[in-house]
């Protein structure tokens, strides 16, 4: 699998680019399945969903966010920088506060 991406990625086809949503319940091992699977293709970026929260859309404690309340257009621009080989300033959201407290820059595998 290495191999093959990394010759289609540096033959310039965007079938090098993959996308893998990893969804599940709280506590359920996302955060490290994707890392051990990021491990295993040979490097990824991981993005946490969570972290894409807008806390001004954000329901109650009590209740689910949906797709409804992620910033869409920051993750959609975070996903296309990362497809084209560049890094992404990626959210970084204190649960707690409900609010963004900063960025991280993402770097492309």
């Amino acid at each position: 699998m290495r191999r093959r991406r990394a010759r289609l990625k540096a033959e310039g086809d965007p079938a090098a680019v993959v996308v893998v949503a990893v969804g599940g319940a709280s506590g359920s091992g996302k955060s490290y399945f994707s890392s051990r699977l990021a491990a295993a293709a040979g490097g990824a970026a991981v993005l946490d969903l969570a972290q894409y929260v807008d806390a001004g859309q954000a329901p109650g404690e009590d209740r689910d966010v949906g797709i409804e309340h992620l910033d869409l257009p920051l993750l959609l621009a975070n996903l296309g920088d990362l497809a084209e080989g560049k890094p992404a300033d990626t959210p970084l959201a204190c649960t707690a506060r409900r609010a963004r407290i900063g960025f991280a820059r993402v770097e492309p595998a």
